[in-house]
């Protein structure tokens, strides 16, 4: 998978909707800076709006591509385990089909069935 692929169209979830928790979390973000700055965010406070909105973006995009590898690779041992949990059941059902086949014999029957 590339992350250039195209997505499928999204479906109807039952989660909140995401603008709603956007909305809650900007007006939260709004009170800490706010409390943080002692003002409430202004165009005209003296700073780069641009400058500091790219600085951002350029964290936003660090942060976004670190939790794409960290999934990545959780994923892949995720992988890894399911194999070797695999690899582990097929070898329980071998020696439980090794133990049946030894109790059958000590019943006095051929694996076939077959009285001995």
């Amino acid at each position: 998978m590339s992350l250039n692929d195209e997505q499928p169209p999204p479906l109807d979830g039952t989660a909140p909707a995401t603008w709603d928790l956007v909305l809650a979390d900007m007006r939260e973000r709004d009170k800490v800076g706010a409390m943080k700055y002692r003002v409430r965010h202004q165009y005209d406070n003296g700073r780069d709006h641009l400058v500091d909105a790219y600085q951002e973006a350029l964290d936003l995009c660090v942060y976004l591509r670190a939790e794409i590898e960290r999934r990545k690779v959780e994923q892949a041992a995720a992988q890894e385990l399911e194999f070797e949990l695999r690899k582990e059941v097929a070898g329980l059902h071998r020696d439980i089909a090794a133990l049946d086949h030894r109790v059958t014999c000590l019943d006095g029957e051929s694996p076939e069935g077959s009285v001995i």
